[in-house]
């Protein structure tokens, strides 16, 4: 899935000047200190220096990326109550598919390019199962800390979901009292900065906001902007985190925190957006991207259901729950933007496979074990197959090019 260093136009040449600040002199699009520059990253770029230019050395980079994800998302499983191998290798081939599906998106780890949003997707990973795990504040705060360091952008709802978990669960009435009032204050005082420092006499701000959200209207900004059933999907989609899903209870009861964090964040942002009056369009706002952000939620929410699917489907059988969850467990999986027509016929095909070895043929009549392969296989043998398989035979002409030159070809 790597498709190379600063694949996403919005990151041209930043990566470069950050190792030459003396590069594009006189470019007003590329000034020194602009937004996209704000990060950690760039540090990391100039301590290793030149090399980072190399897609064969990012490549690398990215791979460590995609372990570490794959390490985080496997405790998380491993910490909602799916322990045996097949259940982990399961939910690790379920959830690295990539699930784009308008507003309800589920990305493991990003490939739209090599850059801070990248890295912050893996904080947040690992931010988000310690949240879940209760971690101490000790250990989460350095690691909200890091996450905004390297991509504020994409990762202030990770970190808002951790901090009201910790204030949740940590805090008394007064210090719960006290906090809310010190983010009160702290809000407060950064709106009267702006109207007073930041914010222009001659109202372009507001021209300013209302450029900014309809060049960024068709990628990460308004969730509003799709239309009214996608809109409802992603409100069921958190839903499902306030029922009764089987998992350890107090795992659960922090999955109905963040699917709440992230109706609110869905609504709120979403009215905003829709709706506010020109004095309070603050442009500096719509880059956060409200509908982006609601991919961490539905991370969480998407791996929470995976995991209950695979739970009930090893129960004591019933004929209604057990086809009722294999069919979820499947179709959930399959669940895209554009519909797989190869990976489906590679599901059913897996799938009769399976049932001949076992030489029954319906599910009913399986053992746990033998309906738990029964989704496992089929869904371990798609990932493979699209990804190690189809991708690299797909793309063995650009990786002969990456290996010549250091490039990746063809994107």
């Amino acid at each position: 899935m790597f498709r190379g260093l600063e694949n996403h136009p919005g990151y041209y040449g930043s990566t470069y000047q950050a190792l030459v600040p003396q590069a594009f002199p006189g470019d007003a699009f590329m000034p020194i200190g602009r937004p996209t520059m704000l990060s950690l990253y760039y540090l990391l770029v100039k301590g290793v220096g030149p090399l980072w230019l190399d897609d064969r050395f990012t490549l690398l980079v990215f791979f460590a990326m995609t372990v570490l994800s794959l390490v985080a998302l496997d405790k998380t499983v491993r910490l909602l109550g799916c322990g045996s191998f097949w259940e982990r290798a399961a939910l690790m081939a379920f959830v690295l598919l990539e699930h784009k599906f308008f507003i309800t998106h589920v990305l493991l780890v990003d490939n739209y390019g090599f850059n801070a949003t990248a890295l912050g997707g893996v904080i947040a990973v690992w931010l988000l199962y310690g949240a879940l795990a209760g971690w101490s504040a000790g250990r989460q705060l350095p690691l909200g800390i890091l996450a905004m360091g390297m991509s504020p952008k994409n990762c202030w709802l990770p970190v808002l979901m951790a901090v009201v978990l910790l204030w949740k669960e940590r805090l008394g009435s007064r210090g719960k009292l006290l906090s809310v009032l010190a983010a009160g204050l702290l809000a407060a005082g950064g709106l009267v900065f702006y109207y007073t420092q930041l914010r222009p006499a001659d109202g372009s701000h507001v021209a300013l906001f209302d450029y900014i959200l309809a060049k960024m209207d068709d990628q990460e900004s308004n969730p509003f902007l799709y239309p009214l059933w996608c809109n409802l999907l992603f409100g069921g989609f958190c839903l499902v985190g306030f029922l009764p899903l089987g998992l350890p209870a107090e795992a659960m009861r922090r999955i109905r925190t963040v699917a709440a964090i992230g109706l609110l964040a869905w609504l709120l942002g979403g009215l905003y957006l829709s709706t506010a009056p020109d004095a309070l369009k603050i442009p500096y706002l719509v880059p956060f991207g409200f509908r982006r952000a609601l991919r961490w939620p539905t991370y969480v929410l998407f791996v929470a259901l995976g995991v209950a699917l695979l739970k009930w489907l090893q129960k004591p059988p019933s004929a209604i729950g057990v086809w009722l969850s294999w069919f979820c467990f499947l179709g959930l999986y399959l669940v895209h933007l554009e519909f797989r027509s190869k990976l489906a016929v590679l599901l059913g095909l897996s799938t009769l496979g399976m049932l001949l070895f076992y030489r029954r043929f319906s599910p009913i009549r399986l053992s746990a074990d033998e309906r738990l392969k029964l989704a496992a296989v089929p869904v371990l043998l798609g990932t493979l197959g699209l990804y190690a398989i189809g991708a690299v035979h797909q793309r063995s002409a650009a990786l002969r090019h990456l290996a010549r030159t250091g490039i990746v070809g063809g994107t």
